[in-house]
């Protein structure tokens, strides 16, 4: 099974990308959505982010808003946060991979906002970077509901360079061009993709993987 990594800094256009996959039949997993369930109502992650952070959960979910607003330029904050979550996040991806192997896929995609940050691009055999102009991301992201340039700058500050992405992508999908033309480029990238050699899932302890 092949493991296709997707990334791409805010407002590059992975949403628009994950659409496109779900239409060609590829299984994919969010990790943001993934996130959201884990801190919704009844979420896994939420007792223990009550318990680190309290007062931030209302009517049994976290209160994403003000969880952001504390965190954002705590470091020591985010860091007991990110231990709570990622964790969990990961056991999700294992779950969804496990039973994309039982199916026989031949091909999945995990939508990974932090895939260089978390170290995650070690896990995937093929790197698949959205990119966009920096003058269409800032007009994407500012367009988001509670956003401003300060979150914004914040947000980019603590994300992997565009320039690191794509130095170290497999395969860059620009985006912000004609549809058409895009989805030209997300198909040869996944043929290209399809042609790594199978990996065994899980897979084997100790299997060697390339130098960021």
């Amino acid at each position: 099974m092949r493991i296709v990594g997707l990334t791409g800094g805010i407002a590059s256009g992975k949403s628009t990308a994950t659409k496109a996959l779900r239409r060609l039949g590829i299984a994919v997993h969010d990790s943001d959505a993934s996130v959201h369930r884990l801190l919704g109502v009844g979420g896994r992650a939420v007792p223990a982010i009550e318990q680190a952070f309290p007062g931030i959960v209302v009517d049994r979910a976290v209160d994403r808003a003000a969880l952001g607003a504390l965190v954002f330029n705590d470091r020591a904050a985010l860091a007991r946060l990110e231990a709570i979550v990622h964790p969990l996040v990961r056991q999700d991806t294992k779950r969804f991979l496990l039973q994309a192997a039982r199916r026989r896929a031949k091909l999945v995609v995990l939508d990974v906002p932090l895939l260089f940050e978390g170290g995650l691009w070690r896990d995937v055999d093929f790197i698949l970077v959205t990119s966009a102009p920096r003058f269409l991301q800032l007009q994407r992201a500012l367009r988001r509901a509670g956003m401003n340039a300060e979150k914004l700058d914040g947000i980019r500050a603590r994300q992997t360079s565009d320039q690191t992405r794509r130095r170290h992508a497999d395969a860059v999908l620009p985006t912000g061009q004609p549809r058409g033309k895009t989805l030209r480029l997300l198909s040869r990238a996944l043929r290209a993709a399809a042609k790594r050699p199978a990996r065994s899932w899980p897979p084997r302890p100790f299997l060697p993987r390339r130098k960021l």
